[in-house]
């Protein structure tokens, strides 16, 4: 099938992973390929719309305190905000040029 013309993607979520490594008392979000040799421990957290947790991963060493897993699922979420804002506004843009050609 050959379009005339262009569509639309509808796409229902956008998940944004943010990964956090760990150095004693000291967290890096995520980090360069030279901090990665230097932490301890990492976490990801995947979030996606309505600041929905879809994933944690944390693979071995030390336990992490639920107190910092919620500090930084907070910090997931403001960061999926900014994430989502900028690919909205991308998305309006889009949508704009698509109307003017």
């Amino acid at each position: 099938m050959i379009l005339d013309h262009p569509r639309f993607l509808t796409i229902l979520d956008i998940p944004v992973s943010v990964t956090f490594g760990f150095f004693d008392d000291f967290e890096v979000m995520d980090p360069d390929v030279f901090e990665e040799q230097l932490v301890e421990d990492t976490v990801s957290v995947v979030m996606g719309r309505n600041a929905r947790v879809l994933s944690i991963v944390k693979p071995g060493g030390k336990s992490i305190p639920e107190k910092t897993l919620e500090e930084i699922t907070t910090k997931v979420k403001e960061r999926y905000a900014f994430v989502y804002e900028q690919v909205d506004a991308f998305r309006n843009s889009l949508s704009t040029e698509m109307n003017t050609e």
